[in-house]
């Protein structure tokens, strides 16, 4: 059966894609792209009363009990949309354990079991054959109260492509077409929750909710791999199986610009392996920004689709690939204000990367393993980036002319050349002077070696004056114009803590080796908690716990608002949710109290605590790993096992009140403090050592006490004088809202 809707083309001038098709292929793809996204209003289709239909799809059921269904937007004679109205009913089963935990904190619900009257489908599997075999359809266009209920659920608002998606929807729908099969592509929506399976993505399952609404994407409550793969506890989520991994990159880029800081021209060459079973799209991401202008593959131009104002380039060839082949994709490009100049995967784990650029004369570069400069013609310089090691993505920074170089060589006998830009002047109003900006980075850079080793991959240092946060080995990006006011940030530790932020990218930065996107936290954590300890070091002061307090505040505000999911879940792509806060605050919190639970009360000595640090830098920079692995390291200085530890602050929600009261008595001529602690606002399981001071004259003994959820009761002395006074949760040695009361 045909339809006249079909060759409506049209819409072809609609999409702002970046290419025109060349091939006949690549024209027939446009169009059924096009149709996907065809207007509901008066659209043709069909139309049955159905009653009693169970469909499941991986982990979801969906029981269709009373109403009628319409299958819309037909592509090669078969629909793609299904809108059903009337009574029916959405069961999902999530995995128990960390995604389960992030459903409950996004919808306030363990599980999903709900009535619908509206469920609106987009599909690339077999729904409609199964459909047809029971129930009659009749052609019909779609009338206005199906339309007006359609739009009033508001269907599609989160299925549409728009710029806050790192994955254009539409995209991996028409992508499962070519292989419509049962295992193809579905997403329903319904209520608040939209249900996702793409059999083209790494994690397969996801269940989406309208966390508030007007919201402009769905908040992902949990996330995990389909019910085949049978990969659902904590410790197995982590093993992800990408599509594909890039094992090097060679590209020559020529600079340009008034600041250096446009591509003029980028011919990427990246060689790719592919994980998955068979494949006939390879994906591909780049910033937007930077416009492609043609691919090849394996030395043959190819097809490929790409929205102008997405990330996600798919590539095209004519056959398929599979698992274990190695294939050649290099693309052309162009374009500015890019976060990552080379063409990237899904999977984290890092990669080699060559890159030869071409530069005006009188421009400059900073890369990581950068070689001489030398001429290419009479206009352009060529400069090699090879560096050392595999790295997760590639940053440099170019310049035109007008920098000094300032070097100076650190007590460890590594140099820092410092760039002195000429337009930096100390009548700008945010200007560090030189003295503050040279000093806290030699400061910082000599306390990270002397604790925690060499930097990592080079031992050529460039310091350049602005940029911040996108540093490679050899490259640390600090800003010297910033507005750091001392009237706030001296209590905090002032430019220190830019500096400390900047210089520990060079320890726990681009060259670690994640096995998954779930491991993101740790590179946040562990960059956190290296600038605390240095601030520590460093200024003698309080700045490293005023700046726990702030941390503690800000996951309190995350709390009060009720979006705190778990540090494991990765940075899922949400407006709603503080991805960042929890990350870089929680996940600072979680190596503070482990060095708490690895301190010496005795002589209050954290060896241990710092021998962790130093393997996990080592470990992680040359090995892959995972959350496994850091609590296999964890609990090897720990010296027992720690998986309450974490399973209560990576995998799972909430931070304890501790209400306290404790009273000083005399029996019988001794002293004795009775202290009762209350623990509120988690889980009935919940047990934090917690360290107890307590001051005895001149002198303070400590004590490390397991308090656990619901009541606990404590009992210290005898003492011979009386002593002055209790401190709970000494050190800030557990995330935790504390009140204590002396009777």
């Amino acid at each position: 059966m045909k339809f006249p809707y079909l060759t409506l083309v049209s819409f072809l001038f609609l999409i702002p894609v970046e290419v025109i098709a060349k091939s006949e292929f690549m024209k027939e793809f446009k169009k059924k792209y096009s149709s996907l996204n065809l207007p509901l209003e008066n659209s043709y289709g069909e139309v049955a009363e159905i009653s009693n239909f169970t469909y499941k799809k991986d982990v979801a059921t969906f029981t269709f009990v009373k109403g009628e269904i319409h299958l819309l937007r037909f592509v090669d004679e078969r629909p793609t949309a299904a809108l059903f109205i009337g009574n029916g009913r959405a069961d999902i089963t999530v995995p128990d354990g960390i995604e389960k935990v992030s459903l409950l904190a996004v919808t306030r619900d363990s599980l999903v079991s709900e009535n619908f009257q509206v469920c609106f489908i987009r599909f690339a599997d077999n729904l409609d054959l199964l459909l047809r075999e029971k129930f009659s359809f009749k052609k019909e266009r779609l009338d206005w109260k199906a339309f007006n209920a359609s739009r009033k659920a508001q269907s599609e608002i989160f299925f549409r492509p728009v710029i806050f998606h790192q994955i254009d929807n539409q995209l991996q729908l028409l992508h499962s077409l070519y292989e419509r099969d049962a295992s193809g592509y579905f997403w329903a929506d319904f209520n608040r929750y939209n249900f996702n399976y793409d059999p083209n993505r790494p994690e397969q399952v996801r269940v989406a909710y309208e966390f508030e609404g007007g919201d402009v994407v769905p908040t992902e409550a949990s996330v995990f791999q389909e019910e085949e793969a049978a990969k659902t506890t904590n410790s197995q989520m982590s093993d992800i199986a990408y599509p594909t991994t890039i094992l090097k990159n060679r590209s020559e880029i020529t600079i340009g610009g008034l600041d250096g800081r446009t591509i003029d021209n980028c011919q990427s060459n990246i060689q790719l392996l592919l994980n998955s079973d068979s494949t006939k799209f390879i994906s591909l991401f780049l910033h937007y920004n930077l416009r492609l202008d043609s691919v090849y593959l394996n030395g043959n131009e190819v097809d490929y689709f790409r929205r102008k104002d997405f990330k996600q380039i798919v590539v095209i060839p004519q056959n398929y690939f599979y698992q274990g082949d190695t294939i050649n994709v290099t693309l052309w490009y162009k374009g500015k204000n890019f976060d990552n100049p080379i063409p990237y995967v899904e999977n984290p784990s890092p990669s080699e990367n060559s890159i030869t650029f071409l530069l005006p004369k009188g421009y400059n570069l900073v890369a990581p393993g950068l070689g001489k400069l030398k001429e290419y013609n009479k206009k352009l310089n060529t400069v090699e980036s090879t560096p050392q090691k595999l790295s997760r993505k590639y940053y440099y920074q170019a310049y035109a002319s007008g920098f000094d170089t300032i070097q100076i060589v650190s007590s460890t006998g590594i140099s820092l050349n410092f760039l002195k830009s000429k337009a930096i002047t100390k009548k700008d109003d945010c200007y560090i002077p030189d003295k503050i900006y040279q000093s806290a980075i030699l400061m910082g850079f000599e306390y990270f070696i002397n604790n925690f080793g060499g930097p990592q991959g080079t031992f050529v240092e460039y310091v350049y004056p602005e940029g911040y946060r996108l540093s490679m080995p050899g490259m640390i990006k600090v800003p010297q114009v910033v507005c750091i006011r001392n009237d706030y940030f001296k209590a905090l530790g002032g430019f220190n803590i830019l500096a400390g932020k900047s210089l520990s990218l060079q320890w726990f930065g681009e060259l670690l080796h994640m096995r998954s996107s779930r491991e993101s936290w740790i590179s946040s954590a562990v960059q956190e908690y290296m600038m605390l300890m240095q601030l520590e070091g460093e200024l003698k002061g309080g700045q490293f716990f005023s700046n726990l307090l702030i941390k503690k505040d800000s996951l309190f505000q995350v709390l009060s608002l009720n979006r705190e999911v778990p540090l494991a879940t990765s940075t899922r792509l949400d407006q709603k949710l503080p991805v960042a806060t929890i990350q870089n605050c929680k996940g600072a919190w979680i190596f503070h109290m482990l060095r708490m639970l690895m301190l010496d009360t005795n002589d209050l000595t954290d060896k241990k605590f710092r021998k962790f640090m130093q393997e996990i830098i080592f470990r992680f920079n040359s090995k892959s790993f995972d959350n496994n692995y850091l609590i296999e390291i964890a609990e090897k200085h720990y010296g027992e096992s720690l998986d309450w530890f974490f399973n209560q602050w990576l995998y799972g929600t909430g931070i304890p009140n501790f209400d306290a009261k404790y009273k000083i008595s005399k029996v019988g001529g001794e002293y004795f403090i009775d202290l009762d602690v209350t623990v509120s606002g988690v889980s009935k399981d919940f047990m934090a050592p917690t360290i107890i001071s307590i001051e005895e004259n001149d002198n303070n003994s400590f004590v490390r006490e397991n308090i656990s959820a619901g009541k606990n009761s404590f009992r210290y002395g005898p003492y011979d004088e009386e002593p002055k006074e209790l401190q709970l949760n000494e050190f800030l040695s557990v995330l935790s809202k504390d009140k204590l009361e002396k009777l």
